[in-house]
């Protein structure tokens, strides 16, 4: 464990800027946090839209008048889904 923490995870930083991007990009975890609210197939259907036309699913669910930009900034937080159990 020693020379694993010194070899490979010492020193490690975290681009915070990329996590942010890919995790606004990840389809499951978008579908995942969007399901109780809009429905499963609203919710694909959105990211669906979002990957073919290279937006963000937030520019998208605004344009389709999902749900308010406070609402959807709510529901797309990361944090509560690592908590398990379904957040409304």
């Amino acid at each position: 464990m020693r020379v694993l923490r010194e070899k490979t995870i010492a020193g490690l930083t975290v681009d915070e800027g990329r996590a942010k991007e890919l995790m606004d990009m990840s389809p499951s975890l978008i579908v995942t946090a969007l399901s109780p609210h809009i429905g499963y197939a609203k919710a694909a259907s959105l990211v669906k839209r979002a990957l073919a036309e290279r937006r963000s699913l937030m520019d998208v669910a605004l344009e389709e008048k999902v749900a308010s930009e406070a609402d959807l900034r709510r529901m797309l937080d990361p944090l509560p889904m690592t908590r398990g159990g379904v957040q409304k």
